[in-house]
């Protein structure tokens, strides 16, 4: 399973504390991996991924119904008056009006052309932050990753390999719930670290992500 590692994420390491490792029932020694956007990580704007997302598609609509008039005047300038967008001038070569040409009719499908231009180009502008915001919000990065003790005992598991971590938590919209993994989930390994013998601190999974940061992380 892979997940990409947020550009935002903490360079101080994993946020929340790390306690010492409760016992399995096999004698192996695992952590608990929670994942969450929430309190422990603000939105930007105080705003999540659905609502952002809910507003990015509501202005994608815009833009589209935008583009569909503007596609739709450009059809009528072509195909009633035989002229474009811009070209040609309304005035022949000594400004006098273009005699085989319904002068009003034209400008003011230009006119509203123009004005559709100027809504497309804001729009976009309004859809392009959103586009950095909803990816900030969906990421999951260092920040967003405490680990802790798990709060039950694990029922004891045929594993090819110790585990290295439980999945605790997996914040709907994000990235790893993306990729798959779900609360409960054993990890066995983060990249190259493994539960194996002698067992990576945590630490060392701060900064294999870190070193992954904009790159697909792999879960197994």
């Amino acid at each position: 399973t892979a997940f990409q590692s947020s550009p935002n994420s903490n360079t101080n390491g994993t946020r929340g504390h790390i306690e010492p490792d409760s016992q399995r029932n096999s004698g192996d020694s695992v952590a608990t991996a929670t994942m969450s956007t929430g309190a422990e990580a603000p939105k930007p704007d105080g705003e999540d991924a659905a609502s952002l997302r809910r507003h990015l598609d509501d202005l994608s609509r815009q833009r589209d119904a935008v583009e569909t008039e503007l596609a739709e005047i450009e059809s009528r300038l072509t195909r009633e008056h035989g002229v474009g967008l811009t070209e040609p001038a309304l005035v022949d070569s000594e400004g006098y009006p273009l005699a085989d040409v319904d002068i009003y009719a034209v400008r003011h499908l230009r006119s509203r052309a123009h004005e559709l231009r100027n809504d497309y180009s804001a729009l976009t502008g309004r859809i392009e932050p959103l586009l950095h915001r909803l990816h900030a919000a969906a990421s999951v990065g260092l920040d967003q990753l405490t680990l802790s003790p798990p709060t039950t005992a694990t029922p004891p598991t045929v594993l090819s390999e110790p585990p290295l971590a439980i999945v605790g938590q997996v914040d709907s919209g994000s990235p790893a719930a993306a990729a798959g993994l779900q609360p409960g989930d054993i990890v066995l390994r983060v990249g190259p670290l493994s539960g194996a013998p002698p067992r990576p601190p945590l630490t060392a999974i701060a900064e294999h992500l870190r070193s992954r940061i904009g790159r697909p992380v792999i879960f197994a």
